[in-house]
């Protein structure tokens, strides 16, 4: 693992194993002893619970308890206060013979059926406390842990690249005409789809097989014919890590001179513009083939045979 991933890696550990629970006990401690509730019991069942129970379990129990304030003096009240114990200012309408609260468009008080009649102006609403805090809160519980998957897996992925390109691989590959291709001990499996390809430049055509009988895991060998690269080319190799499997990479390099020489069609049989090449890889792998520096549309046609049998080096 690299050392800029770890550095990234650490900070986001420590804020999800230390920061969030410390923000959470600080909210739940100050939301509840303004609510009138047991904050230090309440913090320490907010922090101490695994996966954030013991939160979501405060968040649901305290909507028993008003965390309304008076508009005066910002005295906690509750829903069915009337006047402020504080201050005195009224909070609500309220029957003037039985002081139970009543609705502004009430015509009679549904306790003691006294006519309401007078109207009251001098009521003021009760306001609820201003705090931002959950909302953070919130979206760091949700934000920090997919922050930090998306860091693991680029973990993982710089791991693999650094391992595969160490040393994750080995590969043997040559370039044969296509009269030695034929003449090959499967050469008539090879022929024949040769035959059945309409070359286009943008396209590399392989033929592949994954051998089962080495001790390698993947073990892959493929016959390619790339009309862009013609004959001549010359031919590199570089593996990619990544999340699941690893991208094997094939690049051309060639002179464009040769290239309207090559193609299905051509009467020169010795022309070599086919490839065998065989690559032994840690873990599954996908190709891909490039031109000049151009990616090439891959078309795999999978078979149950070693093409390139007897045509590769040891």
């Amino acid at each position: 693992m690299s050392v800029a991933v770890t550095f990234v890696l650490i900070p986001i550990i420590l804020l999800v194993g230390f920061g969030i629970p410390l923000a959470i006990g600080l909210y739940v401690y100050r939301d509840a002893r303004r609510r009138g509730m047991n904050a230090a019991l309440w913090t320490l069942v907010a922090i101490l619970a695994p996966s954030l129970i013991g939160f979501i379990i405060y968040l649901l129990v305290r909507n028993n308890n008003s965390d309304m304030l008076c508009p005066r003096c910002d005295t906690p009240v509750r829903e069915d206060y009337v006047i402020c114990p504080n201050c005195g200012a009224k909070l609500q309408p309220y029957c003037l013979n039985c002081a139970a609260p009543v609705q502004p468009d009430w015509k009679v008080c549904p306790r003691c059926t006294q006519p309401l009649s007078e109207f009251q102006d001098d009521v003021v609403v009760p306001h609820r406390h201003k705090d931002n805090s959950l909302g953070k809160i919130l979206i760091a519980v949700i934000v920090i842990p997919i922050l930090l998957i998306i860091v693991l897996i680029l973990s993982i992925s710089v791991f693999k690249v650094s391992t595969s390109s160490s040393g994750g691989y080995s590969s043997i590959s040559t370039e044969v005409s296509w009269y030695d291709l034929f003449r090959a001990k499967n050469g008539s499996e090879v022929k024949e789809w040769m035959q059945s390809i309409e070359a286009e430049d943008d396209k590399a055509y392989v033929l592949e097989y994954k051998s089962l009988m080495h001790q390698d895991p993947f073990r892959y060998y493929y016959v390619l014919y790339v009309p862009a690269a013609g004959s001549g080319a010359e031919m590199g190799f570089g593996i990619t890590g990544g999340l699941f499997k690893d991208v094997m990479k094939i690049e051309f390099e060639s002179d464009d001179t040769v290239i309207e020489n090559s193609g299905i069609q051509s009467d020169n049989t010795k022309l070599k513009s086919v490839y065998c090449i065989e690559i032994a890889v840690d873990r599954k792998a996908k190709l891909e083939v490039y031109c000049n520096g151009q990616k090439l549309k891959c078309e795999v046609t999978p078979v149950d045979f070693d093409p390139t049998l007897g045509l590769l080096e040891p």
